[in-house]
């Protein structure tokens, strides 16, 4: 005698509930509000103006809403000191200095990347795109999918930065020099590969009673603590399946496990679950990760101090 079972169940995305819309005294989940009021492809981004707009329990105006999204980015400051202070000196870098101009190129490199790492934290840091960019019929579960892509988008640009922290004063004092089976004939390509927090601090080890040498570690470990938890996203994004979102996907209906012969667990679905993290406090984190980097930046340049290619400050003897 044999037996069929069928078991089904529903389980739904919490994040589909995270938005709703107050209009003339009704409130709407973001698909009500659109199948009620869509007339155009403009209409409902009108009538958002005239609403109020709660996002996890947090009522706000249309203009409160916008303002939050303007004071945000007012926080992330940009960093443009190669166009204005840098890139002016590169002729007299070239010929005086050729580690300097190798720094300077990877400040360059090191502001373009946290710009966009800027911009991909905009873009999920806002609540609500338009109707006209995500169709609102389709609910708030897109709108909050997005959300999630262009931070974890954000992590691994901010989580770069260090590695061209690292670079510029890898080249700029010449610590390059002190890496095992250096010669004068090893290849840029080669230098780079071996341009690592580890090997950074391994050279710093034999060499930190030289004050300078100090200051600009002090620079680089303070920006390297303070990215300590990003790091670890950017490491689960890049090779462990990424990170999973609070809300967003549906939670599994079934916990499964599979057993010896012995009855021994040999593995379980929970074994390949990804961390998981808030987003809206996650992005928090990461306004404060932009602060870090800038301030690295600053402070890192205004250590190197260009104009004084011709006599830099001395790190390694």
């Amino acid at each position: 005698m044999s037996m069929n079972v069928t078991i089904t169940s529903e389980t739904i995305s919490e994040c589909q509930d995270f938005l709703h819309i107050i209009y003339d005294d009704k409130k709407y989940l973001l698909e009500e509000f659109a199948k009620e009021y869509k007339t155009n492809d403009f209409s409902l981004d009108k009538k958002l103006k005239e609403s109020t707009i709660v996002y996890r329990g947090k009522r706000m105006t249309y203009d409160e809403f916008c303002k939050a999204n303007h004071d945000f980015g007012e926080e992330l400051k940009f960093v443009d000191r190669y166009n204005k202070e840098i890139y002016p000196l590169e002729y007299l870098l070239i010929m005086r200095n050729s580690d300097y101009y190798k720094a300077a190129k990877y400040i360059k490199k090191t502001e373009q990347c946290f710009q966009t790492a800027r911009y991909y934290l905009l873009n999920s840091y806002d609540l609500l795109k338009t109707d006209f960019e995500v169709n609102w019929s389709s609910g708030y579960v897109p709108q909050f999918l997005l959300r999630t892509m262009d931070f974890t988008t954000a992590v691994v640009w901010y989580n770069s930065c260090f590695d061209y922290i690292l670079q510029v004063a890898y080249f700029a004092f010449g610590i390059y020099k002190k890496t095992d089976e250096y010669t004068d004939q090893t290849s840029h390509e080669d230098l780079l590969k071996k341009c690592t927090y580890d090997t950074m601090g391994k050279i710093y080890s034999q060499y930190k009673t030289v004050p300078n040498y100090k200051a600009l570690w002090e620079i680089i470990i303070k920006c390297y603590n303070a990215l300590s938890e990003i790091n670890s996203w950017a490491n689960y994004i890049k090779h462990k399946g990424g990170i999973s979102f609070k809300g967003l996907n549906p939670p599994e209906p079934f916990h499964m496990s599979m057993t010896d012969t012995k009855g021994n667990i040999v593995a379980e679905s929970s074994n390949f679950e990804s961390i998981e993290i808030d987003l809206d406090d996650s992005l928090l984190v990461l306004k404060d990760v932009h602060k870090a980097i800038y301030d690295c930046i600053n402070s890192l340049i205004d250590f190197i101090d260009f104009n004084s290619a011709q006599s830099p400050k001395v790190i390694l003897p």
